[in-house]
């Protein structure tokens, strides 16, 4: 960690959301925060809530499929602060749709932005990340159930857990952490920003959103303590940590569960072309 002054933290997508509530908490306990998103105003703002909760906020408009915005960034922390502690990579994007209904133009598009951007912001952060560090990659529990209808987001977010695993072992040499969150359902701007194909995955979706009892600020919490207990695998949702069991050591019996959700997916008129989601980082 820094030996001087407040520890530095970067956080990708934290426009609103996920990101903001982790930006905040970092920022009340005294952290200087740099975040980034392709919201200019909105992220300008989290800075300067980060100023009044106690923190140093930063800054940038960013696009994580940029590998030239990313660099710009990385510099400009280097220059300012010196280094990092910790990175979160959160920017995202959603979208649904069967493996026949997503054409590859989607499929390029979601890994450029859940899978590529971790990738490539992981890649132009390293460097400036002190010895005791952290890195905390967002994933979902998506990532892990494996749902029907939802086949591309699940791939990505299934990629960054992977990716995780193996860079938490590549960095144990350099004392680096990493952590990785896979959160269900919660309350955020996903639906604004995600191509759900029809009203009825919109308004389950949004349900299973009213309903949770986790609050992005819940999993911000849990994030913000992984820094200390370097607590590799989050999984904020109680009911998601059994159906994680469930999988684990059940497997063909979580299966059948996936049957049944399968069928309301294939009906007719959900073959029409998934639309994707706008990026949000």
């Amino acid at each position: 960690m820094s030996s001087g002054g407040a520890r530095r933290a970067l956080i990708t997508g934290a426009a609103s959301g996920l990101g903001k509530s982790l930006a905040l908490r970092f920022a009340a306990d005294g952290w200087r925060v740099a975040v980034c998103d392709l919201d200019e105003d909105r992220v300008r703002l989290t800075a300067e809530e980060i100023d009044e909760a106690g923190g140093t906020g930063m800054s940038f408009r960013a696009d994580v499929t940029s590998e030239e915005e990313i660099q710009h960034v990385a510099e400009s922390v280097s220059d300012r602060w010196g280094g990092l502690d910790v990175l979160v990579n959160n920017a995202g994007i959603a979208t649904t749709g069967r493996t026949d209904e997503t054409s590859m133009e989607d499929w390029r598009r979601i890994f450029e932005v859940n899978f590529f951007g971790v990738l490539r912001t992981t890649q132009a952060m390293l460097p400036l990340i002190a010895r005791g560090g952290h890195i905390i990659n967002v994933a979902s529990f998506a990532g892990i159930a494996a749902a029907p209808g939802v086949v591309a987001y699940n791939t990505t977010k299934a990629a960054v857990i992977s990716f995780s695993e193996s860079l938490r072992a590549e960095l144990i040499e350099k004392d680096i952490g990493v952590s990785v969150t896979c959160p269900s359902f919660f309350k955020t701007r996903l639906m604004e920003t995600s191509g759900a194909p029809h009203d009825k995955t919109r308004a389950m979706v949004e349900r299973f959103m009213e309903r949770s009892k986790v609050t992005a600020e819940d999993v911000a919490e849990q994030m913000f303590v992984s820094v200390r207990t370097r607590q590799f695998m989050l999984i904020p949702h109680a009911d998601a940590r059994w159906f994680w069991r469930w999988k684990r050591f059940f497997p063909e019996w979580f299966f059948k569960g996936m049957k049944r959700m399968a069928r309301p997916t294939s009906r007719p008129e959900n073959h029409d072309r998934a639309r994707q989601g706008q990026d949000v980082g």
